[in-house]
């Protein structure tokens, strides 16, 4: 059911607004373990030699994520109110992921992250941003991976738009992030925490948001 209608609001970029305008030869047993070892690889490897993982894997996925300062909040009709977070809310994504050995693989992907107050009758406050991501994993195990990298975050924007009221557009610059996380990895899905530090800023002003979250994503690998 919609919420009833948003009659008041306030935003951290009117802050932003008053500071612009201010300004060979082995042992038998050695040879008999490493002679049982490639039965096992023939019997586990469809091609015997080959590394069990494909190279090269596509990917798709979803997240939530949380934190970051609070760009805006509306008061409802009925007494609530509902926050626009900067780390916030919900995250698509897709790219792929190289491996180049047993131990280390490359992941690329485009995104895009949305912070959305509740939906009201009469308008809404969102802050959308799309993130491109490039993080380097390294392999504990064929399970758990660790990664690391960098984000960059491209047309960062605050909407609030309440119908016969307030229409305000703010964009930020774009800006970098890292992320670290570790991921529980099956045959075709992973499990993602993670945390990413960023900031944004207005150009022409001092003021710093930070953009700071955690984050639970789920991949699927294909």
């Amino acid at each position: 059911m919609k919420k009833s209608f948003i009659i008041g609001f306030s935003a951290l970029i009117a802050v932003a607004a008053a500071h612009a305008a201010e300004d060979t030869g082995r042992p038998l047993a050695l040879a008999q373990s490493n002679a049982l070892a490639l039965v096992d690889e023939v019997r586990t490897s469809p091609y015997p030699g080959q590394p069990n993982y494909r190279p090269l894997r596509f990917l798709l996925g979803l997240g939530l994520t949380f934190g970051g300062d609070t760009l805006a909040t509306v008061k409802y009709t009925d007494g609530s109110t509902d926050n626009v977070k900067a780390g916030g809310d919900v995250l698509f994504y897709g790219g792929a992921d190289y491996r180049f050995n047993d131990f280390f693989s490359l992941e690329g992907s485009v995104g895009y992250h949305l912070a959305s107050t509740k939906l009201a009758r009469n308008g809404e406050a969102t802050f959308k941003r799309v993130p491109v991501e490039f993080l380097l994993h390294y392999y504990l195990n064929e399970s758990v991976r660790f990664g690391a990298g960098a984000r960059f975050i491209n047309n960062p924007e605050v909407k609030i738009d309440i119908r016969n009221s307030t229409n305000i557009r703010q964009s930020f610059s774009n800006t970098v992030g890292q992320v670290i996380e570790a991921e529980y990895l099956t045959q075709h899905y992973g499990i993602k925490l993670r945390y990413v530090a960023e900031k944004y800023k207005i150009e022409g002003t001092p003021v710093s948001i930070n953009g700071n979250h955690v984050g639970v994503l789920t991949s699927f690998y294909f």
